[in-house]
């Protein structure tokens, strides 16, 4: 297992619903917001995005959110927990060489820790790949 499948990013909004982080917010997220992790940043170049190749931006941000990383185990076992605080997990991804694989197995390993609906954000892939969720 790479260690981009051992952690996950998490925006701090859905952090703090999980325990996991503390923040003040005036309405709690009704999604759960996730991120694929990477030890650098995305391949692509999206001039709007701080996790861009040649950004300068803090890569903890993203939308001007800050999104840490937590093992995903963790992230699971309180989404887990949870399940009525959230009406589905969106998954963001970054575009990086193994990404295909590890969006498949946060997606396996949440579908075995929640029931509920996900939705992924991801850069274009072939169809057969799409298939496989």
């Amino acid at each position: 297992m790479e260690d981009t499948e051992d952690k996950v990013r998490v925006s701090l909004g859905t952090a703090s619903v999980l325990g996991l982080a503390k923040c003040r917010m005036s309405a709690p997220p009704t999604t759960a917001y996730l991120m694929t992790y990477t030890n650098g940043r995305c391949i692509a170049n999206c001039a709007f995005c701080p996790q861009a190749r040649e950004s300068t931006s803090d890569l903890s941000l993203l939308s001007r959110v800050e999104w840490p990383a937590y093992p995903l185990r963790q992230v699971l076992k309180a989404l887990g927990c949870r399940d009525v605080a959230f009406g589905r997990i969106c998954l963001q991804t970054l575009n990086y060489p193994v990404f295909f694989e590890t969006v498949t197995h946060v997606i396996s390993e949440a579908g075995q820790a929640t029931q509920m609906p996900k939705s992924l954000c991801a850069p274009p892939f072939p169809r057969h790949r799409l298939k496989n969720f």
